[in-house]
């Protein structure tokens, strides 16, 4: 399963609830195989976003995280 984010911004303090809603919708669609979350880089505001984004994902299973 492929998921692209296509946000053109991605505020710190939106990292959190956007995070926990790609888990719920993750989770709602059961895939069989791994799944992949395409990011763009240049959306988030900061490293530090990205890396929590990242970290979030993964503590849920989605390891296979990308920033283009």
């Amino acid at each position: 399963m492929l998921l692209v984010c296509l946000a053109t911004k991605i505020a710190a303090k939106q990292v959190e609830p956007l995070a926990q809603g790609i888990v719920a919708w993750h989770k709602e669609q059961n895939p069989a195989g791994e799944s992949q979350v395409v990011f763009r880089d240049s959306a988030f505001d900061n490293d530090v976003a990205k890396t929590n984004m990242t970290a979030i994902l993964a503590q849920h299973g989605l390891t296979n995280v990308r920033s283009l």
